[in-house]
């Protein structure tokens, strides 16, 4: 399970953790390492100036391409129990529509339907704006919006990590739901056994 944990007070292992109340026991640091800095860099442009504001559409991206690229991967190492499989199928699937629908594929519950449920609908809207923006700026034809654009980044900034600990939690339950099943074959087929 993953936790929003933004004033980083989970590092301290003797402060429980507020999924389950455990302490005292090693955690794993979500999002990367990686992911983090994107982020920190984003945050710290001035959104005002259009060439920081340049800086932090491109590091949002990257970022949240980054966190969007573990969900699929969980699911698929799921549904094929192969490692190589689901990094060959990653590999072979690149960018943001094509991983969305990807998860979509593999998930009992499509992005958008897990979002809207969690009262977090627009933020796929605003990624996609995003997404264009960094688009035009790739291939040299951004033209500057300042007030919408930066309104736009701090929104999609302020909740990426919130939405992404929704869905890799909603990925844990689809996988603990394909454990119990599992188990449960097994049970019934050593039930017939005797």
């Amino acid at each position: 399970m993953v936790v929003h944990n933004p004033h980083y007070k989970l590092t301290r292992l003797d402060e429980p953790a507020p999924c389950c109340g455990a302490s005292g026991q090693p955690r794993t640091r979500w999002p990367s390492l990686e992911v983090h800095k994107f982020l920190e860099i984003v945050g710290s442009q001035e959104l005002n100036s259009d060439d920081e504001r340049r800086v932090a559409i491109v590091f949002l991206c990257s970022a949240l391409e980054l966190l969007l690229e573990h969900s699929p991967w969980r699911l698929l190492a799921v549904h094929t129990n192969s490692r190589q499989l689901a990094d060959f199928v990653l590999e072979n699937t690149r960018g943001r529509e094509r991983r969305i629908r990807l998860y979509t594929r593999l998930s009992d519950c499509p992005l958008g339907d897990l979002l809207k449920a969690r009262g977090m609908l627009t933020f796929l809207d605003d990624w996609n704006q995003i997404s264009e923006l960094r688009n035009d700026i790739v291939h040299g034809q951004y033209f500057s919006n300042v007030e919408n654009e930066a309104d736009l980044i701090r929104n999609v900034h302020a909740n990426c990590l919130k939405v992404f600990a929704e869905v890799h939690n909603d990925v844990q339950r689809m996988i603990r739901e394909n454990a119990i099943k599992a188990e449960e074959i097994v049970f019934e087929e050593k039930e017939r056994e005797f």
